[in-house]
């Protein structure tokens, strides 16, 4: 019997100056974000061994709502990339109360979402100033 268990998905923030602050004062950091869903890795994409990297350009407004969750760049079967679009697109993100004061009502953040199997390597990131998320599944037959 086939069947898969996604074992991993760490967000940690990712640093964002807003324009007219200066890097050495407080800046934001890519909030914490979740969804519902529990498709985190297709299955479809599972079942054919497909494994990527895709850069997300994330806008989220300041109740925490990801407005938009365009790709930038990808190394990725169409399966990851419309997986990794749909999944942020629908995430909400946990901001501080501060955020429209700090940076405006809605900022962007650039995120790479990685998707391995087993215990493949991790691959160097298509955008090295953009924090990373690995998504991996673990295949058993």
């Amino acid at each position: 019997m086939w069947y898969s268990k996604v074992v991993a998905l760490l967000v940690v923030g990712a640093l964002v100056v807003p324009l007219g602050v200066k890097a050495e004062e407080t800046p934001l950091r890519l909030p914490v974000c979740q969804n519902r869903s529990d498709e985190f890795y297709p299955i479809e994409a599972q079942m054919r061994a497909l494994q990527g990297r895709v850069v997300l350009d994330l806008v989220i407004n300041r109740h925490g709502r990801v407005t938009s969750a365009e790709v930038k760049n990808a190394d990725a079967d169409a399966a990851l990339v419309e997986a990794a679009k749909k999944y942020w697109a629908s995430a909400t993100c946990k901001v501080s109360k501060d955020w429209a004061d700090r940076g405006g009502e809605t900022m962007h953040f650039s995120l790479n979402v990685v998707y391995l199997l087993n215990d493949a390597p991790e691959p160097a990131p298509l955008d090295p100033s953009s924090q990373q998320v690995v998504i991996r599944a673990k295949l058993r037959m």
